[in-house]
């Protein structure tokens, strides 16, 4: 018993240490561009779309990071890759970067990301050889839509709730 009190105090120690496990998916398309620096060239991809899941331990800190983000469907032509700074407010899907802020490399995509709001960027970026453009229109991805059987049980729900609510009333009647 002993041990056992051992072993449960020091998993829970190591437990409390690591932050919580957080998944955050979302989908944006952005449109309408605007230049903000230099004179970019090829022009921007439009619409950019990207549809996205990404699972990470908040206590920890990723930097260009392809591991906990899973692509659902894009049209970006360039890796992407996930950073996050531990204790922040958001996070980044890019090319290239870092944690801290959307590093301006050529032929590169950026989005910061509110943990709040993962389907609604703050901004979206795409750089050229010789400048960069920023969207001026996101529009984020519609939320799930239930299948049929999950339609079908919560109906079925809702009318075993109402056979047992009429039930009880014509016991009490009674």
């Amino acid at each position: 018993m002993r041990r056992f009190l051992i072993a449960a105090s020091v998993l829970a120690a190591a437990t409390s240490a690591s932050g919580t496990v957080t998944t955050l998916s979302g989908s944006f398309t952005a449109t309408d561009w605007s230049v903000y620096f230099g004179t970019p060239a090829p022009p921007p991809i439009t619409p950019l779309f990207l549809s996205y899941s990404v699972t990470f331990d908040d206590a920890l800190t990723y930097n260009n990071d392809a591991n906990p983000l899973t692509i659902v469907s894009t049209n970006i032509p360039y890796p992407i890759k996930f950073s996050f700074q531990a204790n922040g407010t958001g996070y980044i899907l890019a090319s290239s970067g870092d944690p801290s802020s959307c590093t301006h490399f050529p032929n590169t995509f950026c989005a910061f990301f509110s943990t709040s709001a993962p389907s609604n960027p703050n901004f979206v970026e795409q750089s050229g050889d010789t400048g960069g453009w920023r969207a001026n229109t996101i529009t984020p991805g519609i939320g799930a839509v239930p299948e049929p059987a999950s339609w079908a049980m919560l109906i079925a729900g809702f009318g075993l709730v109402g056979a047992v609510s009429r039930r009880r009333r014509g016991a009490v009647a009674a």
